[in-house]
């Protein structure tokens, strides 16, 4: 394939993919508070590579934590809920931009590392995902969760991408509590 196909294809919007995204964390977010409004963190998990990049809402309660001041409180890892199903389309539609991704990619490659093009790829998704939550927080969604932390989560690794989060979608109090964990 060429590099001007490889480089129209990374250049261009996933309107889709951020559309499906929003539509998603609303409605989860929506029937998690809609019984009970305990919830004090919201985390959307994603994949390291884009073939792992299907979305999990984790989140957790006030009623899940054994102790109010619990070391894991602001650790996605460790909360309760993990839920895939709220986000099958969104998984679809990243299911269809891969197959587009490695129509125009040539993978040349004989180890386990990303080249650039894979890493922008990748990188696309999370600046994407964050650009939804952020969008999210302007509008105002979150309002209801004003002490709660919301971030985007990636297990083991990419620490920039969670601080990033949890600086733009939370109070400087959160933050700060976040990083000094």
């Amino acid at each position: 394939m060429s590099k001007e196909k490889l480089k129209s294809f990374l250049d261009q919007d996933h309107t889709k993919f951020k559309l499906l995204l929003k539509e998603a964390v609303i409605n989860h977010i929506t029937e998690l508070t809609a019984a009970n409004n305990d919830l004090y963190g919201y985390a959307i998990q994603l994949g390291e590579s884009y073939d792992e990049m299907q979305p999990v809402g984790l989140y957790n309660r006030e009623s899940d934590l054994s102790n109010p001041i619990d070391s894991y409180r602001l650790s996605p890892d460790e909360w309760r809920g993990w839920e895939a199903d709220p986000f099958e389309l969104v998984s679809a539609e990243i299911e269809s931009l891969n197959e587009q991704f490695q129509a125009v990619h040539e993978n040349e490659r004989d180890d386990f590392e990303f080249d650039e093009d894979e890493i922008q790829y990748i990188k696309k998704f999370h600046s994407d995902t964050l650009s939804v939550l952020k969008e999210l927080k302007d509008e105002g969604f979150f309002n209801s969760l004003q002490d709660s932390i919301i971030l985007i989560w990636l297990t083991d690794s990419d620490y920039e991408l969670k601080e990033k989060s949890v600086a733009l979608l939370n109070s400087t109090e959160i933050h700060t509590r976040f990083i000094n964990q």
